[in-house]
């Protein structure tokens, strides 16, 4: 199924939103990364042999500050997103 204008606009909005992450995190820039997320993010990352879920804003600022700084060198890549659409102010 083709996709509408306002989906494309949207998918190009998370992709960027994705890359501004990326960037706040590797450049440990607490300032642009606090205005990414809800108040209500949930986070569930999953690794090799890790598991870290946590619930809000607050903890996810925490987990970020205490994971990433500007003493460590970090790069993201986001290549070949994979986006779905679940509904009208929704994605996966």
């Amino acid at each position: 199924m083709p996709y509408t204008l306002q989906e494309l606009s949207d998918l190009e909005d998370i992709r960027m939103l994705k890359h501004r992450y990326f960037r706040g995190i590797d450049t440990a820039d607490a300032e642009l990364l606090k205005d990414l997320f809800t108040d209500d993010i949930h986070v569930d990352y999953r690794g090799g042999y890790y598991r870290i879920t946590f619930e809000g804003k607050a903890a996810m600022l925490e987990f970020l500050a205490n994971s990433f700084n500007t003493q460590t060198a970090a790069m993201h890549h986001g290549h070949m997103p994979e986006i779905t659409i679940t509904g009208e102010d929704t994605a996966e």
